[in-house]
């Protein structure tokens, strides 16, 4: 015996499925913002770890394949600790820095190594609590974006 009526399984499906469709727009402006939570002492550093996927969306550049990975960060909150993060495939490594300043933004890299999974991570230079963003797109190297996603491997 079904106990929700079909009007009401209807529109609790429509408001799934529109909330699917909100976080994967959120989720499509590739910007992460996360926390890095102090080490107790030195050999304790945290670090923040991502797998950046680039891949071929005919919604996106026609479904051209990606050239390249740009990545860039900023932190939110002034502290005593400079915010680092790589980003390696293939035997390539990029690295960018921002300082202690907040609201600043680190340059851009970009590493070229095609369609595929990107590591990425996110550390600092003291054992302090820091808010961070980072912007990161795959794209080709005119800049038109391709398919962009991420999965969070490690968040300290």
């Amino acid at each position: 015996m079904n106990i929700i009526p079909k009007t009401l399984q209807k529109t609790l499906v429509s408001a799934a499925i529109l909330i699917g469709f909100s976080i994967s727009d959120t989720v499509s402006a590739h910007d992460l913002n996360q926390s890095l939570v102090g080490g107790q002492a030195p050999g304790n550093e945290r670090v923040d770890l991502f797998l950046v996927q680039c891949f071929s969306d005919p919604g996106l550049g026609g479904g051209a394949t990606a050239d390249e990975l740009a990545v860039r960060v900023q932190k939110r909150a002034p502290s005593n600790s400079f915010l680092s993060v790589q980003v390696m495939k293939g035997g390539e490594i990029k690295n960018t820095v921002v300082s202690t300043t907040a609201n600043v933004w680190s340059p851009w890299i970009y590493v070229q190594q095609g369609n595929g999974d990107y590591t990425m991570s996110v550390n600092q230079s003291h054992a302090v609590n820091t808010l961070y963003r980072v912007e990161y797109h795959c794209q080709r190297a005119d800049g038109t974006h391709t398919g962009t996603g991420i999965i969070t491997l490690q968040n300290q």
